[in-house]
């Protein structure tokens, strides 16, 4: 038992020991702002770790939170009392403020390691207006939108080269300007676009003293043109049944007539839906749920297709209420409508 404590006890002054011998710094500064650049661009700067403890270390790496800056460090021991710099080069990929740390590793490792944060901005050499690119179509459209570009001060004489786009579904070209008109970005979809949110994400080459890049990402909503009531739909299944239905008022917004081609469930079971005879400016629809003794979603969507070019739009389902009851045999479930 004495020597387990006298084992122990040893451990625990070396540990102790270690502790105290373990370096120390800190940094001269531990924020710096470079100022604003453009993209493209890059800005240097450095910052000093001084050896605030009594043991010497070297400093081994310096890890950055961005690919976009890179440091050099200074390889050489650093005694107590002394300084060691470490340099650092950030590249303006992107346009915005950057906020990039760095933390510093050494041999033997520091008790306490800092961390230096730089920051800086870079503005792009060819600017948007925030409202040309959030732009708003309606369902069963094609987008076809036109984004006007504008030099930055300073940049006169860049030469935009080409537009690519990233992701299928989408084009881009250059609009090639007249004398003394702005260039811009036409932006175009192959096909027409369904309800909800889509982003097109561009990437212009330009050459200014050598070629560069800059994103320009477009914001493109795609509104529905039948509104769909309630939204989402609520089902709720009383005690003891496991069937419920459920009244969907479709109507146009524009109050053009247009006819439902189908109702299809997922994540959910839906009985056969008769769909309308003739088109109509708006439509109810009775939709009927039907829940598994074994198993339940509490929620799932539908599908309505609908014709005069309007295309499709989904609408979440909600479900609620007690517990599914054991039925026996079901009638068979359609889960998809036939007009």
């Amino acid at each position: 038992m004495r020597k387990y404590s006298a084992f122990f006890a040893l451990t625990a002054l070396l540990a102790i020991a270690a502790h105290a011998q373990a370096p120390e710094a800190k940094l001269l500064e531990t924020t710096k702002d470079s100022g604003v650049f453009h993209v493209g661009e890059s800005t240097k700067g450095s910052f000093v770790l001084e050896n605030t403890g009594k043991v010497p270390f070297k400093i081994l790496e310096v890890k950055t939170s961005c690919g976009c800056t890179t440091a050099v460090i200074d390889k050489g021991e650093i005694a107590p009392g002394a300084r060691g710099e470490v340099q650092y080069e950030m590249k303006g990929t992107n346009p915005g403020k950057r906020t990039i740390t760095m933390r510093v590793t050494t041999d033997p490792p520091l008790q306490d390691p800092p961390i230096f944060t730089a920051i800086a901005t870079f503005n792009p050499y060819i600017e948007v207006d925030p409202k040309d690119i959030a732009v708003e179509i309606n369902q069963g459209e094609k987008l076809s939108h036109r984004v006007p570009l504008k030099l930055a001060a300073g940049a006169e004489s860049l030469k935009i080269l080409n537009a690519t786009v990233r992701g299928r579904g989408f084009s881009v070209a250059l609009d090639t300007p007249k004398e003394g008109e702005a260039p811009a970005l036409l932006v175009t979809s192959n096909d027409p676009l369904p309800v909800g949110k889509r982003t097109v994400n561009a990437t212009i080459e330009y050459d200014l003293n050598g070629k560069a890049t800059q994103s320009v990402i477009v914001s493109v909503t795609v509104l529905g043109l039948v509104r769909i009531d309630p939204n989402p739909i609520q089902a709720a299944f009383e005690e003891g049944k496991n069937e419920v239905t459920v009244n969907v008022k479709l109507t146009h917004v524009k109050g053009e007539a247009f006819n439902v081609k189908s109702v299809v469930a997922r994540s959910s079971q839906l009985r056969e839906v008769e769909l309308p005879k003739a088109p109509a400016a708006e439509h109810t629809l009775a939709l009927t749920f039907v829940r598994s003794p074994q198993r339940q979603s509490p929620r799932g969507f539908l599908t309505f297709e609908f014709d005069n070019g309007i295309g499709a739009q989904n609408v979440y389902a909600m479900f609620g209420g007690p517990a599914a009851q054991p039925a026996g045999q079901l009638p068979p479930v359609t889960p998809a409508a036939k007009p």
